[in-house]
């Protein structure tokens, strides 16, 4: 523990998500004094600090509760006081310089994954890639649906080689909830963290006091002014969808295509862009003349002072949120004789806080990378119809979207199966060559969706001998019980074939130059 005697100056950064900081301090080293941090602090095993703020001058009764903030460390660095004088011990002081940020940020803009879920939630997907030790809570119903798929993708090329700066598990799921419109919020008394539906607004708001809080300043987002409509544009389902905003300004559009073949979908997206257009409420910077002696924190509920019977202030009778929380301090001189281990200390400090009104729902989320939204991997198409060594195929319905799905395991992540659209793909639609058992296929992966863009192999005895240019289609399930139709080339005149085969019995029809043979019977 570093005594508040031996700091030169902290700073910290407090937004509903999380938490960024900085501490410098000093540490003895000369005479027969021991520096018991250097040796440990420049390993580079992971260090994990804690910052604990509390006044001590206008102290009440009961004391304030310090803010603590603890977290992993990201950055360190140190200076030296050295004397030439001294010739065993030359280092007098040492001053530290640390910066360490919340344990979620830490980890997840460090966790790239490339995982793929069937049947599985948002909720179970956020559980498994936090890690051991931090706590997430989820209360947003959005997260807890259970889909047929989900992937993510950030340790693809496209995001790992083509972007400047890779997407991380913190882009991803900052991104997850900018598209329900949920919140994530994180409490440093705890050092948990929740992704929320609504924010915090229950219990009695802490007045502040009046001597205690400098001037209010006041702005107003300019609220949203474009008008917005839905296209969807699948053809059984092709609708315009308006979106009402009053504050829409004329001429302004924001027209958004979607792809959505189940109607319900379609009204969820609406509410979603419906919820969106609301205006946010006015915001409050507010810096203070001393510190609280109340402990606050973001999502503390206050009200502000004012002068006695003033009654036509604008932030006069608001219940408003604290949404960011800024600090700044600093030692009146640094001590030439750091370590007297005394453990408070007087500092010239600067705290701010920003407000929002009570009733304000709009998401405040930290900026997020772009998430690659698509990315490739091979799968196997699977078929539970006929005999194991049979080529099938398979079609599952989807109950939901009244749509078709084949059965596609992948290798790659433990044969693990999901569902991919049943379609023509590249195909003219007035053909039906379905794909069969074990074709090894090309899948294009979104966030909950997959679909095949092509084959990779030719199944079974598909493929010929380039020497005849031969091209051949195979119908059926194995070389048993199939129709095959082949063209070929015969001292350069073409020839094609026609062969039906079931066990001994075969057809086969062959026209070729000046003549055309049919043979009947048993192989």
């Amino acid at each position: 523990m570093i005594p508040a005697g031996e700091w030169v100056s902290f700073c910290w950064e407090l937004h509903p998500w999380g938490f960024e900081a900085e501490v410098v301090f000093r540490v003895a080293s000369g005479g027969n004094k021991h520096d018991k941090v250097f040796t440990d602090f420049i390993k580079p095993d992971l260090i994990i600090a804690e910052l604990k703020v509390a006044a001590v001058t206008t102290k009440p009764t009961p004391e304030p509760e310090p803010v603590p903030l603890k977290g992993p460390v990201v950055f360190r660095g140190l200076e030296e006081e050295v004397s030439t004088e001294i010739k065993e011990a030359p280092v007098l002081v040492r001053t530290y310089r640390i910066g360490f940020t919340d344990p979620l940020a830490f980890y997840w803009t460090r966790h790239r994954p490339t995982r793929i879920y069937a049947k599985k939630s948002l909720t179970a997907v956020v559980e498994e890639n936090t890690p051991a030790g931090v706590t997430v809570k989820t209360e947003l119903a959005a997260f807890d649906e259970v889909l047929p798929l989900i992937t993510v993708g950030l340790g693809t090329p496209d995001n790992l080689t083509h972007q400047a700066y890779p997407a991380h598990f913190f882009d991803w799921v900052v991104t997850r909830l900018r598209h329900v419109q949920g919140h994530l919020l994180f409490d440093p008394v705890a050092s948990s963290y929740t992704l929320a539906a609504v924010k915090p607004a229950d219990g009695d708001p802490t007045t502040l006091k009046e001597g205690d809080t400098g001037t209010a300043s006041v702005t107003f987002p300019e609220p949203p002014r474009h008008g917005v409509s839905l296209i969807n544009g699948v053809s059984k389902d092709a609708r315009v969808e308006p979106v009402s905003n009053e504050n829409a300004a004329t001429g302004i559009m924001e027209e958004i295509l979607i792809m959505e073949p189940v109607p319900k979908n379609v009204t969820t997206r609406k509410t979603l862009e419906t919820s969106r257009l609301t205006p946010e409420s006015m915001r409050v910077s507010l810096p203070f003349a001393r510190f609280p002696e109340t402990r606050l924190l973001c999502g503390s509920l206050v009200s502000l002072p004012s002068p006695e019977k003033t009654t036509k202030l604008i932030t006069c009778k608001k219940v408003y949120r604290i949404t960011a929380m800024s600090a700044t301090a600093q030692a009146p001189a640094p001590q030439t004789d750091a370590g007297t281990g005394c453990d408070q200390a007087f500092f010239s400090a600067c705290l701010q806080v920003s407000l929002e009104a009570k009733e304000d729902t709009a998401s405040r989320l930290p900026d997020a990378r772009p998430v690659p939204a698509l990315f490739h991997v091979e799968g196997v198409i699977a078929s539970d119809v006929g005999e194991e060594s049979e080529a099938t195929y398979q079609v599952v319905r989807d109950t939901e979207t009244a749509g078709d799905r084949y059965r596609v395991t992948l290798p790659a992540f433990d044969d693990l199966e999901i569902p991919a659209l049943f379609a023509p793909d590249n195909l003219p639609s007035h053909l039906f060559f379905p794909l069969y058992k074990g074709t090894r296929a090309l899948l294009a992966l979104s966030l909950c969706s997959a679909r095949i863009k092509g084959t990779v192999d030719w199944l079974g005895s598909t493929r010929v001998d380039q020497k005849a240019q031969s091209q051949r289609i195979l119908f059926g399930k194995d070389e048993k019980s199939q129709v095959r139709l082949e063209h070929r080339y015969e001292e350069g005149k073409p020839v094609f074939e026609m062969e039906r085969v079931m066990e001994k019995d075969g057809e086969r029809l062959t026209m070729e130059e000046g003549k055309m043979t049919w043979q009947v019977g048993e192989s």
